[in-house]
């Protein structure tokens, strides 16, 4: 992962719909997963545009509720298959 939006820590507004993680190669977004935590509890699964460049996990989604998130991807790199994990945590203000 080389970087990603909401950056980690980050306060955005309550009408943040964007949702974007940057590889270095190009990644599987058919096999790849991005979903959105609030306290350990899963408030969003996002479904990754396939229009995307072939780096990067893209989601849109309605506005979440205020409060202290993370958004989790699974990322299944090309063309090896290897999957690579991770999350970034950021706030949505109210």
């Amino acid at each position: 992962m080389m970087d990603g939006f909401p950056a980690a820590q980050v306060i955005v507004g309550h009408t943040n719909a964007q949702y974007v993680v940057r590889f270095d190669g190009p990644v599987d977004h058919h096999a790849s997963r991005l979903t959105i935590t609030q306290r350990d509890r899963m408030v969003e699964s996002l479904t990754p545009r396939l229009d995307a460049a072939p780096e990067v996990l893209l989601a849109f989604e309605p506005r979440l509720p205020a409060g202290e998130d993370e958004s989790h991807w699974s990322a299944k790199a090309m063309p090896d298959g290897d999957f690579s994990d991770g999350s970034i945590r950021f706030t949505i203000a109210g």
